[in-house]
């Protein structure tokens, strides 16, 4: 049990293409605002090199999966060498920050950002993160991807805290092998210092505003990309001004999107993650297969061919940080019927779609009516700002270490 005031180091991956991922910053900034911990933050790889993937093109164990071989692989495969061959060189000269230094404190820290999408730098980390002499707690991003390296880079380190994003339930069957980890499930929260609300409603020039990425196929559910363009294509009466961007890399900068949900009165979307948790990764290395054979294949094709017959699925759906960003701005979410892990209660905090729509006039009747609304984000920023802000969470985070 750790007492007194914690020296904690706290690892961060920041390069190209993650700048723009605001929670990643959000979760650093909350414990370097935290009066529990004596922290000291480092980012663990080249801020101007994109990290690469190195099981991208790699089958799961006993799988052996037809892809369409293309340039592209070549590029990726050749870029992934040479990445890992510079880190070790800049590792070597201390070019990187020394990496010894972490077994000099009572507790470090990997954010979410540091295994989202490559656990490559991770594993040049791992003899340090071994012989370290503090506790060791792991954030888990994108727990849908990559889950078999996750599951055994843990292991291999014997983490001491696992801090997932899901419900208890799915975070408790998705780590049962991590047995000398203990899982923490603390999901998203709202960083309450940048999503604040400096528009009154009735000021907001926009009705419904959306920005987002299209989700992969290999989720096994396109639910948030249909409710995007459902709202493009129809009219609604009264008639509502929209502005919904949905398609690929359409991240903008945290306050540029501060900015952006200050000037909707509503914005929609749904749980984030997949129906389809897997320890394996299997579903989601054949459909890419699929898809590299059959680049014009539907996302009908897929699900008919992956998921329609999937047998007993684990549910790994949760609430996400735009949910929480919407709330901070006092901007009012439509969202698809979902549990967002108990945190949100329907027609409380939301207003909640049905997934076939079905309700969609009386949904469109009530955010129409201004007082409702008004009411609605006040109690729901209000409810928020005591319960769920990043500092409730790194308290928790607190108590449990301690």
């Amino acid at each position: 049990m750790l007492t007194g005031r914690i020296g904690m180091l706290v690892l961060y991956s920041s390069y190209l293409g993650t700048q723009k991922a605001s929670y990643y910053t959000d979760w650093l900034d909350a414990f370097q605002d935290c009066h529990y911990f004596d922290v000291t933050a480092r980012n663990i790889v080249p801020a101007y090199l994109k990290i690469p993937n190195p099981s991208k093109y790699r089958d799961p164990e006993g799988l052996n999966l037809q892809r369409r071989f293309t340039a592209y692989q070549i590029f990726y495969e050749s870029y992934t060498r040479c990445y890992a061959s510079l880190m070790k060189f800049l590792t070597r000269n201390k070019v990187i920050w020394d990496f010894s230094e972490i077994s000099n404190y009572d507790f470090v820290v990997l954010l979410h950002s540091t295994n989202t999408a490559s656990l490559l730098p991770l594993f040049l980390l791992e003899r340090y993160l071994k012989n370290r002499k503090g506790k060791l707690l792991v954030f888990m991003g994108n727990e849908y991807y990559l889950i078999p390296e996750k599951i055994r880079f843990i292991n291999n380190v014997q983490a001491d805290f696992i801090v997932s994003q899901l419900p208890k339930e799915a975070a408790t069957w998705l780590y049962g092998d991590c047995t000398n980890s203990k899982v923490l499930p603390i999901p998203h929260a709202l960083n309450s210092k940048v999503y604040k609300p400096y528009t009154h409603q009735e000021k907001r020039a926009i009705d419904i505003g959306f920005i987002g990425d299209k989700y992969n196929f290999t989720i096994g559910d396109t639910e948030r990309t249909e409710l995007a363009e459902y709202f493009i294509r129809n009219d609604f009466r009264p008639k509502l001004k929209k502005d919904i961007r949905i398609g690929s890399k359409l991240r903008i900068p945290r306050e540029e999107y501060v900015d952006f949900l200050n000037s909707a009165r509503g914005t929609i979307g749904g749980e984030s993650g997949t129906y389809y948790l897997e320890k394996t990764d299997k579903t989601q290395k054949e459909v890419e297969a699929f898809l590299s054979r059959h680049p014009k294949a539907t996302f009908s094709d897929v699900y008919n061919e992956f998921f329609k017959n999937y047998s007993n699925p684990i549910n790994g759906k949760a609430i996400s940080s735009r949910h929480f960003e919407a709330v901070g701005t006092k901007t009012c979410q439509i969202l698809l019927e979902g549990n967002y892990n108990g945190i949100l209660t329907p027609d409380t905090h939301y207003i909640s779609l049905r997934k076939d729509y079905s309700n969609i006039d009386d949904v469109i009747e009530r955010f129409n009516d201004k007082s409702y609304v008004q009411k609605m984000v006040d109690d729901t920023y209000e409810y928020v700002l005591e319960n769920h802000t990043l500092g409730n969470r790194i308290h928790e985070i607190w108590k449990a270490v301690s």
